[in-house]
């Protein structure tokens, strides 16, 4: 009866609700209802219910935050269906969350749409309860002709279709400009055609012609001494410079010969010397660039006894002035002006020794540099003319030593010097064996060292937490302070002791809390009480004060390289009461007595202050290991270095460099080319990583026939300008640096900007690349920059108009935008013609449209493929 009961109750309620359904004309018929019969429209004034007839609404509930991306959404679909004019198949109606008549006045007048009025405040809220929109956000609800829901959830799908539709439109337009580029590179092919065929019947022919001449015009002599080591052919010269240097030799020896308490009588004499004597100390100070004065050489170079001899013996045969030697023509006499120095003056012009060996020492380091100097010059001065010599830098910049700034006979010279090699092949692998170890002692030595960096800035960061921690304990906050609180601590401590006191959980912390001070201030007692608390706490009670004073005092000494309480405090002792403290539990102790609790307090920062300590101590220890074994590693290498008068830093930077560059150095290489750079780093590295260039410029200098088989596709801009720049030092080549200008300018390029130049204002300039991830739809894109304000990012770029990105722009750093002549003009504003004709438009293979380059220049395809040297033509449709 159960079962049948049941069966029947359910057919009854399946017909009721079959009985009760709300029928679709009935809801028609409510949502229209609600809708109203009157209507409000920007176009049309007040309208009625009919103008909705036979069409499709979507009902925009504007959210107390207005919905831009809806908006465009439902702008760009209410124009697509041509809505505007009337003659779309759907409509929006606008129901406002104004709430005042001006805020709705505002928000509605651009909308083309038809709207609610503002009076009929009740039908809004009616809609909005129906469809369960929420007032504080925009909705959007589809409705069919008939009044029934399509969706309440209309709003991404409006966004969908705008993105779709959007995606069309560019895909239309990338078809269009497909077109137009078509033609385009098709019109730069036969222009570039016409100037290859120009650079073959001109440029090309012209240099193979030059080339055969040029062998047999050339005067091989002058290449071959810019080629040769400069050196003075005179062998006088020579024997005068190696008479000096004996000379200087002898006037040192004198200098160490000198009588200590001669000297010891200068340097604390009150009045001046003798004028020979006087004469001499002022000619040492012009030569060591001291006032000429005697109280100020007195002064400045006799300090202490020795330190005169000492400075006049530091003073190297390369270091003398250029200036001395005019000042110290009336010291030196007539002969001095004739450039004859000797090294020991006459005997009546010296009345003392030290006159005698002062102006012996002058003498000959004048002579030693006027004999240099005669070399130098008579090395300087080889029959190679201006001109050639420009030829030849010219030669060796188009083949890669355009970089060279200086020294570029001394890169030819190292090619030349080690291209021959082969025959001593033995000798090779037995130098590169010992520059395999001495390289390895250098990377064990570079290891090492990077290792005590990190340890002295770990020690750094170590030796600033110790003083804070110190600071921390001498001047505590009032409430943390227990050097006024311990005087509390014996009475807390006698109730711990009796028993018949209530005991709680303290009582355990307290006692940790006597151990843990005693372990580390009288450790012997611990030892002796063992584990009889009463004991402990009897010593505590009895001389808190001077546990206190002890421990604090050991720990504000910054003197001390620990935390030291007592003698016989073991670090053992140290980590027992680190554990005891730590164990304490400081809110139980806090509730108990505030005095254990600051007693926990100042405990736990004398703790960690010993273990800031000891780990300072141990890194200090670690660091001095490693400084050692670094010191040892050098040693070493001083040992395999001796021969060599450069530092073992300056060969391993050298070393490195040249070996980053794919230019390896063998020891010998590197010895030789640091002593042709005089010991500088700069020009050394210049030299080394310059081999290869300098390797394939050698033979053509030695043989110009060569040039006939030049490639003038690797000549690069850079090479270009060095070779214009060098023709412009020589008056004799300004015709051929003419010839070059009108090419160039023939050429299109006479006003080029350099690669790599700073963009500016105003330029066209083409996106590279970006760091922002929001940017990178910028790449390949060409735009104006507005803007540079010199900050690290200093580029403001103005793009184009046409599709999403209509006159928007954007900030970018240095390197990711470069200044582009051939795009010149593409950052204007698009003026949108028909797709096929048109004001831009042209017919079927015609020329191209006036806004085809704009166009290509809105195609990042396209125009990264140009940057990049591509061919053009893969972009053509279908291809």
């Amino acid at each position: 009866l159960a079962a049948l009961w049941r069966s029947n109750a359910w057919g009854q309620l399946i017909d009721g609700h079959a009985h009760f359904k709300v029928r679709p004309e009935c809801v028609q018929g409510f949502v229209q209802e609600k809708l109203g019969e009157a209507y409000q429209s920007n176009r049309l004034g007040r309208v009625s219910r009919d103008c909705l007839a036979d069409k499709a609404l979507v009902l925009y509930f504007e959210g107390k935050q207005r919905d831009e991306a809806l908006l465009r959404a439902l702008q760009q679909v209410y124009k697509q269906f041509g809505c505007e004019e009337g003659l779309g198949h759907f409509e929006v109606v606008y129901i406002t969350a104004a709430e005042s008549a001006e805020q709705f006045a505002a928000c509605f007048r651009a909308m083309p749409w038809l709207t609610l009025p503002f009076t009929h405040a009740l039908r809004r809220e009616q809609l909005r309860h129906l469809f369960e929109v929420d007032p504080d956000d925009c909705a959007a609800v589809l409705l069919h002709m008939d009044g029934t829901t399509i969706s309440r959830e209309a709003k991404p799908l409006m966004a969908l279709a705008h993105r779709l539709q959007s995606s069309i439109d560019e895909k239309r337009s990338e078809s269009s400009y497909q077109k137009d580029l078509a033609k385009l590179i098709e019109k730069e092919r036969k222009s570039l055609a016409q100037l290859e065929k120009r650079l073959q019947e001109g440029v090309v022919s012209r240099l193979g012609r030059v080339a055969k001449q040029l062998f047999a015009q050339l005067r091989a002599r002058e290449v071959a001494e810019f080629l040769a080591e400069g050196g003075c052919p005179d062998k006088a010269l020579h024997a005068e410079l190696e008479a000096a240097a004996a000379a200087v030799e002898v006037a040192r020896e004198g200098l160490r010969a000198l009588d200590a308490d001669a000297l010891e009588e200068l340097r604390v004499a009150d009045s001046p010397p003798s004028a020979p004597v006087r004469e001499a100390v002022e000619a040492a100070a012009t030569l060591l660039q001291v006032r000429p004065d005697f109280a100020h050489a007195q002064a400045r170079l006799m300090p202490r006894p020795g330190a005169f001899v000492e400075r006049l013996l530091a003073l190297e045969v390369g270091q003398v002035p250029a200036a001395a030697r005019p000042r110290l023509r009336r010291f030196l006499g007539s002969a001095a002006e004739e450039g004859q120095c000797e090294a020991t003056p006459p005997a009546a012009e010296a009345s003392t020794a030290v006159a005698v060996a002062l102006r012996g020492w002058v003498c000959a380091l004048l002579r030693h540099e006027a004999a240099a100097l005669e070399v130098e010059m008579a090395a300087e001065c080889i029959s190679c003319t201006p001109a050639m010599q420009a030829a030849v830098e010219c030669i060796c910049d188009l083949h890669g030593l355009h970089e060279v700034e200086e020294d570029l006979r001394g890169a030819l010279l190292m090619a030349d010097r080690f291209s021959r090699d082969a025959a001593a092949a033995g000798a090779a692998e037995e130098e590169e064996g010992e520059d395999e170890e001495v390289s390895e002692l250098q990377d064990k030595a570079s290891m090492v060292r990077r290792l005590v960096g990190l340890m002295e800035e770990g020690l750094k960061a170590a030796a600033k937490e110790v003083p804070k921690l110190q600071e921390g304990l001498a001047e505590p906050s009032p409430h943390a302070d227990f050097g006024r609180r311990h005087e509390e601590v014996p009475d807390q401590l006698h109730a711990l002791r009796d028993p018949e006191a209530p005991k709680g959980p303290h009582t355990v912390h307290a006692h940790a809390l006597v151990r843990a001070t005693l372990l580390i201030s009288k450790p012997a007692v611990v030892q002796s009480a063992g584990a009889d608390k009463g004991a402990l706490l009897g010593e505590v009670i009895k001389s808190i004060g001077e546990l206190y004073a002890k421990i604090q005092d050991a720990a504000i000494d910054k003197q001390a390289e620990g935390v030291t309480p007592a003698p016989d405090v073991t670090e053992a002792e140290w980590e027992q009461c680190k554990a005891l403290v730590g164990g304490i539990n400081g809110k139980a102790l806090a509730q108990a007595s505030r005095s254990f609790s600051t007693w926990h307090e100042w405990l736990s920062k004398v703790a960690e202050l010993h273990s800031a300590k000891a780990g300072l101590l141990s890194k200090r220890n670690a660091a001095k290991q490693a400084k050692e074994q670094l010191l040892a590693i050098n040693k070493q290498l001083d040992a395999a270095g001796l021969d060599s008068p450069f530092s073992l830093a300056l060969m391993h930077s050298v070393a490195q460099a040249a070996k980053d560059a794919g230019q390896p150095l063998r020891r010998s290489q590197l010895c030789w080319v640091l002593e042709r750079a005089k010991g500088d780093e700069r020009v050394a590295i210049s030299l080394a990583t310059s081999q290869a260039s300098a390797r394939r410029a050698l033979p053509v200098l030695r043989d110009p026939s060569l040039l006939s088989n030049f490639d003038v596709s690797a000549v690069t801009p850079a090479m270009a300008r060095r070779v214009k720049e060098t023709l412009s030092s020589v008056e004799a080549l300004q015709t051929h640096l003419a010839e070059l200008s009108a090419l160039d300018e023939e050429a299109g390029e006479a006003v080029g900007r350099r690669v790599g130049e700073r963009p500016q204002v105003g330029d066209t300039v083409l996106v590279l690349s970006s760091r922002d991830d929001e940017a990178s739809r910028f790449v390949g894109m060409a735009g104006r920059l507005e803007e540079d304000d010199g900050s690290s990012q200093p580029f403001l770029v103005l793009f184009p108009s046409g599709g999403d990105y209509e006159n928007q722009t954007w900030w970018f750093y240095e390197g990711e935008i470069e200044a582009s002549e051939l795009l010149a003009g593409i950052a204007e504003p698009i003026e949108h013609g028909s797709e096929a004709t048109g004001e831009e438009g042209g017919e079927e293979g015609g020329e191209p449209r006036p806004g085809a380059w704009r166009r290509f220049a809105s195609m990042p395809s396209a125009a990264m493929v140009l940057l990049k040297g591509g061919d053009l033509a893969l972009l053509r449709p279908g291809a």
